[in-house]
């Protein structure tokens, strides 16, 4: 069995993957678009505090809709569980009891359909604290996440079947816009390098990767990002034939 990507958004205007159905990483998206995977979904993960992938509406749907859920099945680190404790008081007796995240974690999920999954969770190098997470079914096939961070290092070394992997700012183009921009655009391009620069993300996929492995490149900065040439070479265009254009997030 492969694994089945669904990207519900890729981007700052929010972000929400569900995988096989049965997993979910983060929760950026306005809930009436998420709503259909929340009721079936066997756990959630959330990689960090920022509003475009955690959305305390969402924590108060769980809570509310399903509270055994919130309280059993929703991995947070202990910043957005502050963040939650801050922002969605009613959710959080729910919440409190909920899995907490850390930076080197290695654990089970059992799923509804019976299914298990390794869950494995490193650093990534953001403004607030954030985790990147591999996951393995049970055939063995690995897959990488990793998004909203300013290095890939921390990941572990490994060839990955599936790289879901941000590659969000071209080098060239933020370089010439903080050199010849506006003050205005200086700072936007500054501000995006807290994300991975599509350089950074076709150096990754290429150690990181094997001919056969399906690649996805994640939050491309509409201004300032660059399709890579790279991922296509490395499966992308093969990843894609199972995904729609809707399923992408892209027009």
């Amino acid at each position: 069995m492969s694994f089945s990507i669904d990207v519900l958004g890729t981007g700052s205007d929010g972000n929400s993957i569900v995988i096989d159905n049965e997993l979910m990483i983060d929760i950026g998206l306005n809930v009436e678009d998420m709503s259909a995977h929340l009721r079936r979904v066997s756990a959630v993960f959330v990689t960090h505090r920022h509003g475009d992938h955690l959305r305390t509406g969402a924590v108060n749907w769980l809570a509310t809709k399903r509270p055994t859920f919130a309280e059993n099945c929703l991995y947070l680190n202990e910043d957005s569980r502050d963040h939650v404790r801050d922002r969605a008081p009613k959710a959080w007796p729910r919440v409190t009891k909920s899995p907490v995240l850390t930076d080197s974690d290695d654990f089970v999920v059992r799923t509804r359909q019976g299914r298990q999954y390794r869950i494995e969770t490193f650093p990534l190098v953001h403004d607030v604290e954030n985790q990147g997470f591999v996951i393995t079914n049970e055939q063995g096939e690995s897959l990488i996440h990793i998004t909203d961070t300013m290095t890939a290092n921390p990941a572990p070394r490994r060839k990955y079947d599936y790289l879901l992997v941000e590659g969000n700012w071209d080098e060239d183009m933020v370089a010439d816009m903080i050199e010849n921009g506006s003050p205005a655009q200086r700072d936007r391009a500054l501000r995006n390098m807290r994300h991975l620069s599509v350089q950074a993300f076709e150096t990754f996929v290429r150690k990181h990767s094997h001919p056969d492995s399906k690649v996805l490149q994640l939050h491309k900065s509409m201004e300032l990002g660059s399709d890579s040439l790279m991922s296509a070479r490395a499966g992308l265009d093969a990843f894609r034939e199972n995904l729609d254009d809707e399923d992408m997030g892209v027009e």
